[in-house]
């Protein structure tokens, strides 16, 4: 998962990116982890608002 690499590879962004929105992220999930899955989760909700629109 090239988003997990690079994630852990820059751990700044990580922080940066998990910091954005109002849930913070959890202690017991590694950061980068927590922001590769959020940025994968955000893809497929942005794709799915795409695929439904009216």
């Amino acid at each position: 998962m090239p988003d997990l690499k690079f994630f852990q590879s820059d751990m700044q962004a990580a922080e940066q990116f998990s910091q954005v929105g109002i849930v913070s992220a959890p202690k017991d999930v590694p950061l980068p982890d927590y922001a590769a899955y959020t940025l994968v989760a955000n893809v497929l909700l942005n794709l799915d608002e795409f695929i439904m629109r009216e």
